[in-house]
């Protein structure tokens, strides 16, 4: 990779005889050279700028100076030699990222650095180069804030492209692995020895080898940082780029980011709630139902289990039944309810009302007996989500609960994943109506926190 710099300042880069970069250019990897821009000014004073046309404060640099040295360090115009980069940096270019990083890094061998100075380069120089065949002119911003000229500009870019250049890096994995690539996450916290200190222990994951759990502890980290510190590139992550567990840790934040970007929040239901529930029950129902399931037998069982008068007695006892409601708002727009969970049987006392579950639960499980995500939002989060928070729920209320059972049909091959993932296992079947029609169910249990069922 070939770097020249062009600018008035050229003892501004003797840093780049230092670290990495330094190391890089002994050995060949990385060409730098350094061009006086003065140099190619033909008065006694070395002149390389101006009053600007129209008047105004401060000097502008010359087109004509800035030719000469352009041409000269380019050569006449070839399009079969590859890409040139004309790098400028200046305030109102586009901002730098590390995709345009990734971009100037593979796509050519040769980057130029304009450094501007006083009120910046006439505008006609990056005119004429555009018109180039064999030329990408690339304006950019550090940001938005003013420095004295493009010199530090340009040592950022050398030293973050030129470190992306093969051999630069001893450890090549410590490059996958930074913020802002690949998916443009910030990265995980990093910590070395001693394990405590001042008071602060290392997180215990890092200290005991199981590099999976490591791997998904800084993969958790890097999420929460990203959406903490720099929301607006969790914004840009496409949803089909994160695992199930990257979106349910999301969803946890109070952000999904599938099917589209929306906030996310939960709350345990009112009474004042319960027509808006029955309405979303009754729409959800028959999305999980079986297809041999019959309109009429839905429908029967939607009047007989969904109703506004069902909803309103569970709501009147919530120290026996506990519903969680789950909404999105999408670009600032009124919450809209999408979810909800409900638990039955919390006491210690009570047992699932069916016999053939009751045989298989330990006394005092708790039973979640219904758990819909509307369609449009399954697999976003909010079901995994939004069953934690209800097991949390449970905890609070009942710290001796034991367990969790939950019922599926049979034939629901995404519902046993589901819960499989999450800690249940199966434990037998039970038979049930709906509407007049037998089906049939997996039941599955997990423990509650901070208890052993096995």
């Amino acid at each position: 990779m070939r770097f020249d710099v062009v600018s008035i300042f050229p003892q501004y880069f003797d840093v780049l005889d230092l670290s990495l970069v330094g190391k890089a250019r002994k050995r060949g990897l990385l060409s730098i050279k350094i061009h006086d821009l003065r140099d190619y000014a033909s008065d006694p004073h070395k002149t390389v700028d101006d009053t600007p046309y129209g008047g105004g404060p401060g000097m502008v640099m010359r087109p004509d100076i800035w030719g000469k040295a352009l041409d000269d360090i380019m050569g006449p115009e070839s399009p079969g030699s590859g890409m040139k980069v004309l790098a400028v940096p200046t305030p109102s270019g586009e901002p730098l990222s590390q995709r345009t990083i990734e971009g100037l890094a593979h796509s050519s061998d040769q980057i130029i650095f304009a450094c501007g100075r006083y009120e910046g380069i006439d505008e006609r120089v990056t005119e004429h180069y555009r018109q180039r065949s064999d030329v990408w002119v690339l304006e950019y911003s550090m940001g938005d804030y003013i420095v004295n000229g493009g010199e530090v500009a340009a040592l950022a870019v050398i030293e973050a492209v030129g470190r992306l250049v093969e051999g630069v890096v001893g450890n090549t994995e410590s490059v996958k692995q930074e913020s802002f690539s690949e998916e443009g996450l910030l990265e995980s916290p990093v910590y070395t020895k001693p394990a405590t200190w001042r008071g602060i222990n290392v997180p215990e994951v890092l200290t005991k080898g199981n590099h999976k759990a490591i791997e998904r502890w800084r993969r958790d980290r890097a999420l929460e940082r990203t959406l903490k510190q720099r929301p607006d590139l969790i914004r840009r992550i496409n949803g089909h780029d994160l695992d199930i567990h990257d979106r349910e840790l999301l969803a946890s934040l109070g952000v999904l980011v599938s099917p589209t970007y929306a906030n996310f929040s939960m709350r345990l239901a009112q009474p004042d709630d319960a027509q808006a529930l029955a309405t979303l029950a009754a729409r959800l129902f028959p999305m999980a139902c079986p297809k041999d399931l019959d309109r009429q037998s839905i429908q029967r069982h939607i009047d007989e289990e969904f109703s506004l008068d069902k909803f309103t007695h569970m709501l009147a006892q919530p120290d026996t039944y506990r519903i969680m409601l789950g909404y999105v708002s999408i670009s600032g727009s009124t919450k809209e309810l999408i979810a909800y969970s409900l638990v039955e049987n919390i006491s210690l006392d009570s047992k699932p009302s069916h016999p053939e579950v009751a045989k298989v639960v330990p006394p005092g499980t708790a039973e979640l007996s219904k758990l819909y995500v509307d369609k449009a939002w399954q697999g976003s989060g909010v079901a995994g989500v939004l069953m934690q928070s209800s097991f949390d729920d449970i905890h609070g209320l009942s710290p001796e609960a034991p367990a969790v059972v939950v019922s599926t049909h049979e034939r629901n091959k995404r519902a046993d994943i589901f819960y499989r993932r999450h800690g249940f296992r199966k434990v037998g079947k039970r038979t049930y109506n709906v509407g007049g029609q037998n089906m049939s169910d997996n039941v599955y249990l997990a423990a509650l926190r901070g208890h052993d069922i096995n």
